[in-house]
């Protein structure tokens, strides 16, 4: 079935999912900074309009979604070694590859793919031309969607979905328009599946796919559906944390002030003020009653509050294959703010990296197949492109990934102190603490500095002689 034919049937597909797209967006705009409107909004729903016009002035945005993303998302910070495979390491056209790899600045762009990956559980990497110069781009999933009908692999992508803005068409009338793409297709859209000419002919396109593939690779955490489904502990427990720090807010401000209360007495003298004098007066019908004047001190259990909220965090992280750090034990109200910091710094997402990595082996693995075999040729017609002093790589090429082993992700000290406790147990060599404390070092690198390490050492020593 040509692409015309099934562009409804698309696009009912995309319209069907607008749930799962809202709640990818309000993931994206949580973790770029915008947590106060949503929690803001949630508060709303659950207290009087009194009292959240009091709330509203102190609330605590605490972002544990945007820390735990960037924890989970460090497969790319040491990056992968790539190869073309069955060549030498010192072949050209290993070194064309590291051309290329710098100029499409892959392991930062990747390095966004991964956290959108663990953000919104998918993402599409897609190369492209700016003027030329060959670019990557990684989308967050609530601006894109897949399709697929093949009959035999159901979660092989036969079609993607781009939204791409709102089109102005002659009558005023404003509608989004999207790219629809299929291996040998290319069309743009309105949401019903209606073909717009004026921006097929502003395009300058005759709506067949050039590059003869989808131009870009998805990958996403699912092995069983296409679009994985949204886990929706992440987005509510993300908002629960500073709705319960802001009810605390709330609650103790009110800690702070006593409750003046009078029984059978006029207080409509009474004023407060640090250094007021009441003269106090019984209430004129106050016949054989005892006049009172008293205060209600409120109270509120910072720390059983505190201790749910740090219970809460430490649960949920274990039910996203997390080990939370020693440290998440520690925390109390005095050191809550940096506490939660290090706490989350401390905890070992090691396993689940090992797990996201076959993920990206497998997307990068298509993506240079992508670029090698449909795109570079494609881009060598190009005039802007051969400006570049950038060669493609010969087609039928293929490079292999190797992504380094994933260790937990320790701070500077804790590091060290990790390390002196091995060297004064005597279980590890000062080579071995050099091979650790650099793990990018070679051997030659390792053997030099312990050399170095030995000279200054014995220099230190022949000084204390002297």
């Amino acid at each position: 079935m040509t692409l015309n034919k099934l562009l409804p049937t698309i696009m009912q597909s995309v319209e069907n999912q607008q749930g799962f797209f809202s709640h990818n967006h309000t993931l994206y705009r949580i973790h770029e900074g915008a947590l106060l409107d949503y929690v803001l909004e949630k508060i709303k729903e659950q207290v009087n309009e009194k009292a959240f016009k009091q709330i509203a002035q102190r609330p605590v945005p605490i972002n544990v979604l945007k820390r735990l993303v960037d924890k989970l998302s460090k497969i790319y910070v040491r990056g992968p070694k790539r190869s073309i495979e069955s060549l030498e390491e010192s072949s050209d056209e290993n070194m064309l590859l590291s051309k290329w790899e710098k100029a499409l600045s892959i392991n930062t762009k990747l390095a966004l793919a991964n956290r959108y990956f663990n953000l919104q559980k998918g993402t599409f990497i897609e190369p492209y031309l700016d003027r030329g110069k060959p670019k990557l781009r990684a989308l967050p999933f609530d601006r894109f969607s897949v399709y697929s009908n093949d009959p035999v692999e159901p979660l092989r992508v036969t079609h993607l979905v781009k939204t791409m803005g709102e089109h102005v068409f002659i009558n005023g009338e404003r509608r989004l328009y999207f790219y629809v793409y299929s291996d040998d297709e290319f069309l743009i859209c309105d949401a019903k599946g209606a073909v717009i000419p004026e921006l097929m002919a502003k395009h300058g396109s005759d709506g067949i796919n050039e590059y003869g593939r989808i131009p870009g690779v998805y990958v996403h955490r699912s092995s069983t559906d296409l679009i994985p489904e949204i886990d929706t502990d992440t987005l509510s427990m993300t908002l629960l944390f500073p709705i319960l720090l802001s009810d605390l807010s709330f609650a103790v401000m009110y800690q702070s002030f006593s409750i003046v209360y009078g029984i059978d007495i006029d207080m409509s003298n009474l004023f407060m003020s640090p250094n007021a004098v009441w003269d106090i007066k019984s209430d004129k019908d106050n016949e054989g009653k005892t006049p009172q004047v008293g205060t209600i001190k409120p109270t509120v259990d910072i720390d059983a509050v505190v201790r749910f909220v740090i219970t809460l965090l430490s649960t949920w992280m274990q039910t996203r294959n997390i080990r939370p750090g020693a440290g998440i034990g520690n925390v109390t109200t005095e050191n809550f703010a940096s506490g939660i910091a290090k706490a989350i710094d401390e905890m070992d997402t090691s396993e689940d990296r090992m797990e996201q990595i076959p993920f990206f082996v497998d997307a990068e693995t298509e993506l240079w197949e992508l670029l090698i075999n449909h795109m570079m040729p494609v881009w060598e017609n190009d005039e802007d492109f051969r400006k570049q002093d950038l060669q493609v790589i010969p087609f039928g090429n293929k490079v292999a990934i190797q992504f380094p082993e994933q260790q937990a992700i320790l701070d500077e000290s804790t590091k060290l102190d990790n390390m002196k406790k091995k060297k004064d147990m005597g279980i590890v060599t000062k080579r071995d603490l050099v091979k650790e404390y650099n793990p990018t070092f070679s051997s030659e690198q390792i053997e030099q500095k312990v050399k170095d390490l030995k000279e200054e050492e014995n220099t230190q020593n022949t000084e204390g002689l002297v």
